[in-house]
């Protein structure tokens, strides 16, 4: 129909399509029958039209117009150039095998709530919401960015075609086990985990702040090797003690080119991938876990009364940094720990986990060789000056052994404070009071020197 309709009552289409292709058309009733065709023209649903044809489409740069909340079951076919203004209202499509092409735009949200909607290269969504609901999946062909609020919700599929890519750039939350999968790539910026699995070949990108809060899975069941990379500039925050899984596959990874760290929780947060660490790594709470091989040329930092535990090797060009005392480095393959250790001092322990121990030797080029009588069971890296310092090793109480460290005295500034006390209190007078007070200050300081005798 080339001219303006206002319908009256139902519109049934019988057969074939019904076509409506003039410019003003209005609805505020049943659209049904076997095929409703909105091609070019603008057309308004308003309050109180629905739509129950078996396949809508919108074609020939047609405007469709929302004026109120709108609930599709069938499919909806919208072609480029076409445009879905929503207004401040909800688009729900609840059936399987829509397709969107064109541009959906207003104030208002689309929601996916039930069976696989399309989003085709080229589609633009511009709505303050998405949301894929009630099993739903989301089929993203193309690149496509969305700056509004994203949610995956229980059940639901995020499918990412190989070489494809959706960016999120405003906030978004996936939950109870949502999926994202397929080879191509999910950015985001502003996200909480509260339980996700990246499977296929998909890749999961941090590009400004991700919490973790629940449980995240790299790779699926079939094998496929999922990647999570944490850019540089950014932050993937784990908070309690939710860890990320691997599936199948041995090749899944986590590539930290910002800063990964675990925030809270006493617990155990367990990193279950294969880590490449370009940035930061921090245990600020509990323990840190990684039960693989950790690469990179990155740092591990640990901090006071957390810790960090290796598993696996851990590769030369890494440094691991004791940040304040009551620090813990927990190593579960002590041989196979290459990296560089600094900021060691009182109060501080290096965990050898089941491992037998009974001394520990500083050597030439800060080496602390461990050994079990005879046997050597570890030789690690130092970084700073431990000359003269003492290390004692001791059972864990877990059936492995705790290094610790205590720091030497300068003897020749311990001396001469020793000298000028004993001056002081020799001291007679009226001042002798006075002397007495300064001489026990002078050698509560001698125990100053064990901390600045390494400076």
């Amino acid at each position: 129909m080339s001219s303006v309709f206002a319908d009256s009552g139902v519109v049934t289409a019988s057969g074939g399509a019904l076509a409506f292709t003039g410019k003003g058309d209005t609805f505020a009733h049943v659209l049904s029958g076997t095929a409703i065709d909105f091609s070019g023209g603008t057309d308004l649903l308003k309050a109180g039209a629905s739509l129950t044809a078996a396949a809508v489409g919108l074609s020939g740069g047609a405007v469709v117009t929302l004026g109120e909340n709108l609930k599709y079951a069938g499919a909806l076919a919208q072609g480029a150039g076409t445009s879905l203004a929503v207004g401040a209202y909800e688009l729900v499509l609840t059936g399987a095998g829509s397709t969107l092409a064109g541009k959906v735009s207003g104030a208002g949200a689309l929601l996916f709530d039930g069976g696989t909607q399309s989003v085709m290269s080229g589609a633009s969504l511009a709505v303050s919401r998405l949301l894929i609901l009630g099993g739903a999946a989301a089929a993203i062909d193309g690149s496509l960015s969305f700056a509004g609020m994203f949610e995956a919700e229980a059940g639901t599929r995020v499918a990412i075609g190989a070489g494809d890519s959706l960016d999120l750039t405003g906030a978004a939350v996936f939950s109870g086990g949502a999926v994202v999968d397929g080879g191509g790539t999910l950015s985001v910026s502003d996200t909480t985990l509260q339980d996700l699995a990246v499977g296929g070949t998909a890749t999961l990108v941090d590009a400004h702040v991700i919490v973790q809060t629940g449980a995240v899975t790299l790779g699926d069941s079939q094998g496929g090797a999922a990647t999570l990379t944490v850019d540089k500039g950014a932050i993937y925050k784990i908070v309690g003690d939710a860890g990320i899984a691997r599936g199948a596959s041995a090749g899944s990874t986590l590539f930290d080119d910002g800063v990964l760290d675990k925030a809270s929780g006493a617990g155990v947060s367990a990193i279950g991938v294969a880590v490449i660490d370009a940035g930061v790594i921090e245990a600020l709470a509990g323990t840190l876990d990684f039960t693989q091989a950790i690469g990179g040329a990155g740092t591990l930092h640990i901090y006071a009364g957390a810790t960090l535990e290796a598993d696996a090797g851990v590769a030369p060009s890494l440094i691991a940094v004791f940040n304040a005392a009551s620090g813990t480095l927990a190593l579960a393959d002590a041989a196979g720990f290459a990296a560089k250790i600094t900021g060691f001092a009182a109060g501080d322990a290096i965990d050898l986990i089941d491992t037998a121990a009974t001394g520990a030797t500083l050597e030439a080029g800060g080496k602390l060789a461990i050994v079990n009588g005879t046997l050597t069971v570890a030789t690690l890296q130092l970084g700073g000056n431990y000359g003269g310092d003492t290390f004692t090793v001791s059972a864990d109480g877990h059936g492995g052994s705790a290094i610790t460290v205590t720091a030497k005295a300068d003897a020749a500034w311990v001396s001469r404070l020793g000298q000028f006390a004993q001056a002081m209190a020799g001291l007679s007078g009226g001042h002798g009071s006075q002397a007495n007070v300064m001489a026990q200050e002078t050698r509560s300081m001698t125990t100053l020197g064990l901390a600045v005798s390494r400076l």
